[in-house]
């Protein structure tokens, strides 16, 4: 129990280090015809999206969250029909009141909203719409056919058509950068879609169709930093410098660790490649010293309990990072598992996503005595 009231205090000491321009009040009141148990409620703070508990009392509930973007975005599904509404709030106090749908609506198509943006209608969503008719119409008749026969034709018909429309906006977004929704369209919509397969064009218009403004508030150089991890973090470039703090309150810091290999893991307790990984971890960890080798494992779990648990089981006897999303953007935020060899002199000698297992057991083998 004490270990994990240390991971819980850890974590808050860890985003209160990050300066909160400001916080959210905002508060909700559902239509007693919705349950509220079907209601699932995320918000972005300009840092990471997440899913948050709420507490309804006569299905109304008060979100109250620290503001690092300029705008944060609350967004609202009610799984009953998969009806779904995303807002755009600042510190402004604010309300939704959703009213009772007429039977032909989803649950959450009448409402009343003071100081918030709605998505799906503002003017700036609409104008993009109409730009990208054929695409959104084409994402829209896939998603229908992957939900109703989700087979690998239609998973990769709905992964095309996402991505033509990405595309499609981008090329839309690019001359119209001076407007803060669309710098918010490209970093929460455009970027999640094509981190994967377009970091250098995605870099591109980051640095020449949005005002500095923009790019220097926390969520630009949040994804500046996202972006930029994609692009760089490879073989023979240097590692991002990092200071982080473990979930025992110990303080990481890449700079202190110059003159000693550093292997760094990007994992999850729910992943299974991830979990296959840990007994090669463990034996590197057995056979090289700490003086020569640190290791460093990174955490991408929101359930503290459940990462707790796992490193205890596992007997993962090294450095455990819990939670750190800035940590994860540095070097790119990319699928799990990640592995990263950064040498005594800060420069990357293996990645996982270039090179083979082999190659890591080769480089310390060669340079570390066991």
């Amino acid at each position: 129990m004490y270990k994990i009231l240390n991971i819980a205090v850890f974590y808050l000491l860890f985003i209160q280090n990050i300066k909160a321009n400001d916080s959210t009040n905002f508060k909700i009141q559902f239509s007693k015809k919705l349950d509220t148990k079907n209601i699932k409620i995320f918000f972005d703070d300009g840092l990471e999206q997440k899913l948050i508990d709420v507490i309804f009392k006569n299905n109304i509930t008060i979100i109250k969250r620290n503001l690092f973007a300029t705008y944060g975005t609350l967004s609202i599904l009610y799984e009953t029909d998969n009806s779904w509404l995303r807002l755009l709030i600042n510190s402004k106090t604010g309300h939704i009141i959703f009213t009772a749908p007429d039977s032909a609506q989803k649950s959450l198509s009448n409402n009343i909203i003071k100081n918030g943006i709605d998505v799906g209608n503002c003017k700036e969503f609409l104008d993009l719409k109409e730009y990208c008719k054929k695409e959104f119409e084409a994402k829209s008749y896939f998603s229908n056919q992957y939900n109703l026969l989700k087979n690998d034709a239609n998973v990769k018909n709905y992964n095309n058509s996402s991505r033509e429309l990405a595309l499609k906006a981008m090329e839309y977004i690019k001359v119209r950068g001076n407007k803060y929704f669309y710098f918010w369209f490209f970093r929460l919509n455009i970027v999640n879609e094509l981190l994967r397969t377009n970091q250098l064009e995605l870099y591109e218009i980051f640095n020449a169709a949005f005002p500095v403004k923009f790019k220097e508030s926390f969520e630009g150089k949040n994804l500046k930093q996202l972006i930029e991890g994609n692009l760089f973090i490879k073989s023979g470039e240097t590692s991002p410098s990092f200071v982080a703090t473990d979930y025992r309150g110990n303080v990481i810091s890449l700079s202190k660790l110059k003159g000693k290999y550093v292997l760094m893991s990007f994992w999850a307790t729910w992943c299974a490649p991830c979990l296959a990984e840990i007994p090669m971890l463990k034996k590197i960890r057995k056979d090289y010293k700490v003086d020569d080798l640190e290791m460093i494992s990174v955490s991408c779990d929101k359930d503290s309990t459940a990462f707790i648990k796992k490193i205890t089981d596992l007997n993962m006897n090294w450095n455990n990072v819990f939670g750190n999303a800035d940590l994860s953007n540095k070097f790119g935020n990319k699928p799990i598992p990640s592995l990263y060899l950064i040498d005594p002199n800060g420069i990357i000698k293996f990645s996982s996503w270039e090179d083979e297992e082999k190659v890591l057991l080769e480089i310390l083998k060669k340079n570390l005595k066991k």
